[in-house]
């Protein structure tokens, strides 16, 4: 009895195991009539704090209803546009609070003043790469606040980088939305590590290469 129970906790537990449970979390939430709302709320957070990647809910609403991939698109890179100004807005105006819990857990001190010479360089670009790239916006977001970058550059370079990166994957989906879903579930465990490999990469990037 104790070395079944210790299988069942030892399969729970591992990583593919909890990640599928998630998907499948997801894929209900994608299924349901407030998904809408709910892919509003995951987009506006991710571009302040959440940790969860907006594309995933994405892909699975697209995956479900391929002809309105387009407009979860929108909603998607115009809510994770707006929480980018409220990134902003605390890094402007509560880092003296926000600071202790930013630094440390989010990120660390040295890659955050590495996005302050980045946006001292060209901060449309900064912006743009994180918006569009595995880099972690939420990073650049409240940075951009801390920083004081123009207001102009910043909401160009989200705006055309939010926009690019999910109707990229509104349009794969209007025209391969079912064929999507499918893939994804026979190679689920094959996605996940591709995906961790992307979003580490990410961290990677604006550590050593910023």
């Amino acid at each position: 009895m104790e070395q079944t129970q210790s299988i069942k906790l030892i399969h729970w537990l591992n990583p593919f195991t909890l990640l599928r449970k998630t998907y499948d979390w997801t894929l209900k939430w994608s299924e349901h009539r407030y998904s809408q709302p709910a892919l509003c709320t995951l987009a506006f957070t991710e571009s302040i704090f959440f940790p969860v990647p907006t594309d995933v809910l994405l892909m699975l609403m697209g995956a479900a209803r391929p002809k309105k991939a387009l407009h979860f698109a929108f909603l998607a890179a115009a809510f994770s546009v707006i929480g980018a100004f409220g990134g902003y807005a605390l890094g402007a105006f509560a880092w003296y609070w926000l600071e202790p819990y930013f630094i440390g857990v989010v990120t660390s001190a040295e890659v955050f003043e590495k996005v302050g010479v980045l946006y001292e360089e060209n901060a449309f670009w900064t912006v743009f790469m994180a918006a569009f790239t595995p880099i972690p916006f939420k990073v650049c977001t409240v940075a951009a606040g801390v920083f004081s970058v123009p207001l102009l550059p910043f909401f160009v370079g989200a705006a055309l980088g939010r926009s690019l990166r999910f109707f990229i994957v509104g349009a794969l989906l209007f025209f391969f939305g079912a064929p999507v879903k499918g893939v994804v579930e026979k190679y689920f465990n094959t996605f996940t590590i591709l995906f961790t490999v992307l979003l580490v990469g990410g961290f990677a990037v604006i550590k050593y290469l910023f």
